[in-house]
């Protein structure tokens, strides 16, 4: 029989297998919470998108129908105004084919061929109007299109068959209809309708299916302008039409819209090319970048295929290298947007000179905003420098003038190596301070401006030296715990973003 000690002892196990087991089922329960959580964001996520299919699916139809309407209700209103007849088309239909079954003759092709290049002309002035355009085919443009020699043979040859047929009327009517119609194509919009005359119809629709029909109307046009706007497929502008839908509830979280999703898409289009690139996550990171650091979508897609080139791991590895970048540049109290955009300006000059993942320019562009120069100064004064010869004939006159020694070897050295950082501040140190500036005459002034590749008013602000950034960053509160925090939270994300593109 066991020992009261021993029984004691086995109480206490059976005490600590209980109060570990309590543990474990209640760490169970959390996490089955969680997934039951996570399990209904998807199941919501899951039915916001089906939602959207659906209405992608009726859009896309929807919107097929709605341009052909608009070109057809185009056409019936600039007839409804008296601009467009159809005489004018009947005459020379018919004239041109009469003409085509006699081809017996050179004066006869001749006939034919200019009456054809007037149908197209005609038929070109109708599609303006049906397009909604304002554009004019004036009396010059027709004639140009058909040759003085041609339209003279075939008025002999009508006047020799005996028609009365008048060419010049033709041209007239033609050209008078294109000019009324690009005059009145506000008009010729208004009262052919459209989307807005659809959605002024709703309330006397009412119920459910009048709200399938405006999201609908509004999903189609936005389809449209899409289209319009990007100059893709329909099927393709439906698609982006469906992610800006998406992607729009999102965007609010950081104080933006659809409207800022479909801007997103367009510097993606046009600045990093290809449909492929417009992924969900790469315009998330968009907005997240516009959201929380000021960088914009057309500074972030043109920073990307640099950053790309000296070493990100594609699109999102780029994107999670200007996250922690941008955190750099919050810790030194100047904006991110600005600095990115900045670099995002200098292209050639990043890619010339980037080292380490571009973080030595980024350094330089924070350095130059301190001196309140652009990293354009920076790439002047780099290209001035390498022109070895003219930069040490500048450095001579400036040191005769100024009347002390002014020695560029090691600001040359640290261009060539890349260092622009380290070469703003031997700049700044061969400048000297405000004082020695404000003693300077104009010719002098001139002098050193030219030995650094600079205009005066630039060697004037970097005299100056960053007191505007010292007192931005003591109006910030000096809070560098949460900057640093920030900055990992960053990094953090960044290194994730670069995994998960890896795996991918």
């Amino acid at each position: 029989m066991p020992s009261a000690k021993e029984l004691k002892e086995q109480l206490k196990i059976q005490k600590e297998v209980m109060s570990a087991h309590n543990e474990t089922s209640k760490s169970y329960q959390q996490s089955q919470k969680e997934a039951e959580r996570l399990t209904k964001e998807l199941n919501t996520q899951v039915g916001l998108e089906k939602e959207i299919a659906t209405i992608i699916g009726k859009s896309r139809n929807l919107a097929k129908e709605f341009e052909k309407s608009q070109k057809d209700t185009n056409v019936l209103a600039a007839k409804a105004l008296g601009i467009l007849r159809d005489d004018t088309r009947l005459s020379i239909r018919k004239a041109r084919d009469l003409a085509i079954s006699n081809d017996t003759t050179k004066e006869s092709v001749n006939l034919a061929s200019v009456l054809t290049e007037l149908a197209k002309i005609e038929q070109d002035v109708r599609n303006n109007i049906s397009d909604g355009l304002d554009e004019e085919i004036t009396k010059s443009d027709i004639l140009a299109r058909i040759s003085e020699e041609k339209l003279d043979l075939a008025k002999k040859t009508l006047k020799a068959e005996g028609k009365e047929l008048n060419l010049d009327d033709l041209v007239d009517d033609i050209s008078s209809v294109s000019k009324k119609a690009s005059e009145s194509s506000g008009f010729v919009k208004d009262l052919g309708g459209g989307f807005d005359a659809i959605k002024g119809l709703l309330p006397a629709i009412g119920g459910a299916f009048a709200f399938i029909v405006a999201q609908a109307v509004d999903f189609a046009k936005r389809t449209i302008d899409t289209r319009k706007e990007l100059g893709v497929s329909l099927a393709t502008s439906a698609k982006l039409a469906g992610q800006q839908k998406l992607l729009g509830t999102f965007a609010k979280a950081f104080g933006q819209d659809a409207e800022s999703v479909a801007q997103i898409q367009k510097d993606i289009l046009g600045n990093l090319g290809g449909q492929a690139k417009l992924s969900k996550e790469l315009v998330m990171d968009f907005i997240q970048l516009q959201g929380t650091l000021g960088v914009t979508s057309d500074t972030a897609s043109k920073l990307i295929p640099i950053f790309d080139a000296v070493g990100a791991a594609g699109e999102r590895g780029a994107v999670a290298q200007i996250e922690s970048l941008g955190a750099l540049i919050q810790l030194e109290g100047l904006s991110p947007g600005q600095i990115l955009g900045d670099v995002a300006s200098n292209t050639e000059f990043f890619a010339k000179f980037a080292k380490d993942g571009g973080t030595n320019l980024i350094r330089a562009a924070v350095q130059a905003r301190k001196l309140g120069l652009e990293l354009s100064a920076v790439a002047g004064i780099t290209e001035s420098l390498l022109d070895f010869e003219t930069s040490i004939e500048k450095q001579l006159e400036a040191s005769l003038l100024l009347g002390r020694q002014i020695n560029l070897d090691r600001a040359r050295q640290l261009a060539l190596t890349g260092d622009q950082e380290g070469l703003l501040e031997e700049v700044r140190r061969q400048i000297g301070d405000e004082a020695e500036f404000n003693r300077l005459n104009v010719i002098q002034r001139k002098a050193l401006a030219d030995a650094f590749g600079l205009q005066v008013e630039q060697v004037a602000r970097a005299v100056r030296g960053n007191t505007a950034a010292v007192t931005g960053a003591a109006a910030s509160g000096g809070d560098t715990g949460a900057q640093q925090v920030s900055l990992l939270e960053n990094i953090d994300r960044g290194i994730g973003k670069v995994v998960g593109n890896t795996a991918e």
